[in-house]
C-alpha cells in the first residue's frame, strides 16, 4: 500500500460536530488513523484559522480567540510529544 496525507477543514469539522453532533471531543490521532485506512500517513494536515475579533473585541470574542489558540498551541504540542506529523497551519 502507498502512503496517504490526510487534509483536514478545521472549520467545517468543528461547524458539523457543533451542529450535527452536539459538539463531542475528537482524538485527532485517532481520526487521522482512519481516514488513512491502513495506510502510512506522510502527513496530516488541519487547516484552520482564529476567530475574528473586532478592534475593540468584546469579552466574548476575547473568549472564543483565546479558546482557539489555546487548542491549536495543545494540538501543535502534543504532536510534537508523540513525534507526529501534525503541521498546524493558521493564516497570519
Amino acid at each position: 500500500m502507498g502512503r496517504i496525507a490526510n487534509f483536514i477543514d478545521g472549520a467545517y469539522l468543528n461547524y458539523v460536530l457543533r451542529d450535527e453532533f452536539r459538539g463531542p471531543r475528537i482524538d485527532f490521532e485517532s481520526l487521522a488513523n482512519k481516514m488513512a485506512g491502513g495506510r502510512e500517513i506522510l502527513r496530516t494536515y488541519l487547516y484552520d484559522c482564529l476567530p475574528y475579533q473586532s478592534p475593540t473585541p468584546t469579552q466574548e470574542e476575547k473568549e472564543r480567540f483565546s479558546k482557539k489558540q489555546a487548542f491549536l498551541h495543545r494540538l501543535g504540542l502534543a504532536a510534537s510529544i508523540r513525534g507526529a506529523a501534525w503541521p498546524i497551519r493558521v493564516p497570519r
